[in-house]
């Protein structure tokens, strides 16, 4: 009968800590589980900012005769900028009238590698 009184003492006691650690808050998870979402925000978001960034300082810098992709894959010349939102493109047959924001970018009409002017890169004595 002391047994069973002893046993039932026992039973109504908080059950032992589980071996091995505690919770997850405590445990070295939860901080690396904190580093990881940072790290993944940081990898998507910067990125994405400076490419935002970019194409703004590109759309600023638009200017008459700049030659330019478009949404869509037309290639043309800047002929007139109208406001802040539309932009005269003049194409081989015709004009045709867009939105700043559907230029995609910009193109140099010098290949890469090559000097801007042709007496660029000779030496005068």
């Amino acid at each position: 009968m002391a047994h069973l009184l002893a046993l039932l003492a026992q039973a109504s006691d908080k059950p032992p800590a589980p071996e091995g650690g505690g919770s997850f808050f405590n445990s070295i998870m939860f901080p690396m589980l904190i580093v990881l979402i940072l790290w993944m925000v940081l990898m998507v978001f910067l990125p994405e900012r400076k490419r935002r960034r970019e194409q703004q300082a590109m759309m600023s810098a638009l200017k008459k005769n700049d030659k330019v992709y478009i949404a869509g894959g037309i290639v043309g010349t800047i002929s007139n900028i109208h406001d802040n939102e539309e932009i005269t493109i003049r194409l081989e047959e015709g004009k045709m009238r867009v939105l700043r924001s559907s230029i995609l970018r910009v193109v140099s009409d010098t290949p890469a590698g090559t000097p801007a002017t042709a007496d660029a890169g000779i030496k005068k004595a």
